[in-house]
């Protein structure tokens, strides 16, 4: 077990989630954590691949990273006073198969039962709760749930989804990237003209979509709306099972060969060539929900592609309207038009962030 040369350490923290798996979103919500962690904090954070982590200079926390394992989890949990799982879609069954499903939260189940065994907190921060069409799901959901010590939802759909199953103790927050960047905090540059788009295989989504098409379709209907404008296309997302990257560079190549410039931004650039973009785009197409999350805080003019209901679910919480979803399907993109939307967050926004810093500062 690898040790820490830091002394006086008050308590140990064990970090779980969808971590070092080339997700931008998810290494956003971690930075955002750590950043809001004193120095007496001991931190382990267990990750799919430890070498994908990148920390950022100002966290103040002592950080030991490991790969995630069953057997390394239970090691820890031994070890730590409270366990956390790190932001995200935690519950749902979307897009796995019934099988993988049922042995992800079958394992995880497992392990919040120890650590409630061990008398360990078990806090989920900033948790998205997706939709669930399984019974099985459905029960070891409610299992999951009822081992929490307090959950923190990332928006109102995920705690009314998550009322269903009883949970014992949970907060309605946002998600755990706006403890950093909060929405409209960043006051936008006059001199900023340009468009963020991000983009998405959606053929898993919806296997009668010609994805490639569709981003083409969209592009040029951007270039014409938004002229004079660089166009940036990101990507954030680039592992093994879902990839950003290779739409994405289709999209730039055939927009340059077409005399369109176009740059493309990927994963490997890491989180700040992200957020430069994003302050120097005064317009946003977000079709990854930490893009719309990044929009909001530089006061983008925003749009979303809505290819699954988390998006939509954000997009409520923030009140943007129906009108600024982008069709899916490319033979409606060139006759939508949006309304105009003046940036303007829920009366309880403001309430909601608090309570999730205040659970984040308490660990």
């Amino acid at each position: 077990m690898p040790k820490l040369d830091r002394p006086a350490f008050t308590h140990r923290l064990l970090l779980l989630g969808y971590l070092g798996g080339r997700n931008l979103g998810d290494d956003a919500m971690l930075i955002a954590l750590l950043r809001r962690l004193p120095s007496d904090r001991e931190v382990v954070v267990l990750a799919r691949d430890p070498s994908q982590v990148r920390l950022p200079d100002d966290v103040l926390c002592a950080v030991v990273l490991e790969r995630a394992g069953l057997w390394s989890a239970v090691r820890r949990i031994l070890w730590a006073d409270t366990v956390v799982r790190v932001g995200g879609t935690s519950f749902h069954d979307e897009y796995t198969s019934s099988r993988r499903t049922a042995l992800n939260y079958t394992r995880l189940c497992g392990l919040y039962a120890l650590s409630r065994f061990l008398r360990r907190r078990v806090i989920h921060l900033g948790i998205g709760v997706g939709t669930v069409t399984r019974r099985s799901t459905r029960v070891l959901l409610g299992l999951a749930t009822k081992s929490a010590s307090l959950i923190v939802t990332r928006d109102v759909l995920s705690a009314e989804r998550l009322a269903r199953y009883r949970s014992p103790k949970h907060l309605t927050g946002v998600d755990l990237v706006m403890v950093s960047y909060p929405p409209l905090r960043h006051e936008r540059r006059g001199t900023a003209k340009g468009v963020a788009l991000s983009v998405v295989d959606l053929a898993p989504f919806d296997s009668g979509v010609d994805s490639d098409q569709y981003w083409w379709t969209l592009a040029e209907s951007l270039v014409s709306r938004f002229p004079d404008r660089q166009l940036y296309v990101l990507a954030f997302k680039d592992n093994e099972r879902e990839s950003d990257v290779p739409p994405a560079q289709r999209l730039v190549d055939r927009l340059n060969r077409a005399g369109i410039a176009a740059t493309l931004v990927s994963y490997d650039q890491g989180l700040e060539a992200f957020l430069a973009v994003f302050e120097n785009c005064d317009v946003a197409v977000a079709t990854r929900y930490h893009s719309l999350v990044f929009a909001l805080h530089y006061s983008c003019d925003a749009y979303v592609v809505p290819y699954n209901s988390k998006l939509r679910a954000l997009a409520a919480d923030v009140g943007l309207p129906e009108s600024r979803m982008i069709p899916t399907d490319a033979a409606e993109v060139r006759d939508w038009t949006p309304e105009s939307w003046e940036p303007k967050m829920p009366r309880d926004f403001d309430a909601r962030l608090a309570a999730l810093d205040a659970v984040v500062g308490s660990l």
